[in-house]
């Protein structure tokens, strides 16, 4: 099989590929009418196409993408996507679908749960609090293949803890291009009650910007400053008497909304 793929994708590192694709073209290379990009417009592939061990390093990615593996059909224009399984890192990812060569893509995609520990350790990212638990993936990608547009769920698998904080469920809906991040939704639910909801965007160009809102609704304001605290801090604070009234001081129900721009 081919040692290389364009510089833009990245380079097989190893692999196997087991094909049989007949290529005809019709009038040579030339400009879509559609798109500013260069195909052969009358390309029909016929065929399919197996590979197997495939390890992939993109120049994008600090990891390699690794144990790739699944089955094409070329009919015509359209690359049919049976099943492709892969790695990154120790993120597993399973992914299904069609590839048009003027139409763009038609792909889903699903990773199954994986921890945060593992999350932060194959991207590199870091949390300034700590955090446990796990979260699953579901993602769609629609657009032209120089233009790809990436839209996916993120849910939590099992009870989440943020710096000492138990949510119960947490999950968002996101969908992102080549310029920009929108947040559609993102809902957390503590476990001692009420909840936390927002949205925004963040642009991903040369002058990256932030547009957030969050909305919470319902915190039970003592029983969350007792879980972020230490028990010595917590219980010198929540004891605190109102020298008006004598009684202990009480946050009561949290409700706020907040910008960050």
């Amino acid at each position: 099989g081919a040692s290389y793929l364009p510089q833009d994708l990245g380079t097989i590192e190893e692999g196997y590929l087991n094909s049989e694709i007949n290529v005809r073209l019709a009038g040579g290379m030339g400009t879509n009418a559609r798109s500013s990009q260069v195909f052969a417009p009358d390309v029909a592939l016929r065929g399919d196409a197996r590979v197997w061990n495939v390890a992939l390093q993109s120049a994008r990615l600090p990891q390699p993408i690794s144990d790739l593996k699944g089955q094409f059909l070329f009919e015509g224009e359209t690359i049919n996507i049976k099943v492709i399984r892969a790695r990154y890192g120790d993120i597993r990812a399973i992914a299904s679908g069609r590839l048009h060569l003027q139409d763009g893509y038609n792909i889903v995609a699903d990773i199954p749960s994986v921890s945060v520990k593992k999350i932060f350790a194959t991207t590199g990212l870091e949390l300034p609090v700590k955090t446990k638990g796990a979260f699953e993936s579901q993602i769609k990608v629609t657009g032209k293949l120089d233009n790809p547009l990436i839209a996916g769920t993120l849910t939590s698998t099992q009870s989440l803890v943020v710096d000492r904080v138990r949510f119960n469920t947490i999950r968002a809906r996101m969908r992102a291009t080549t310029e920009s991040l929108e947040i559609n939704t993102v809902e957390a639910f503590p476990k001692v009650g009420g909840s936390i909801t927002g949205s925004g965007q963040i642009g991903l160009g040369d002058r990256p910007d932030l547009n957030l809102n969050i909305i919470a609704q319902e915190l039970p304001g003592d029983a969350i400053l007792r879980q972020l605290l230490n028990k010595r801090t917590a219980s010198s604070i929540l004891d605190l008497k109102d020298p008006a009234t004598g009684k202990p001081l009480k946050l009561g129900t949290v409700n706020s909304n907040i910008n960050i721009t």
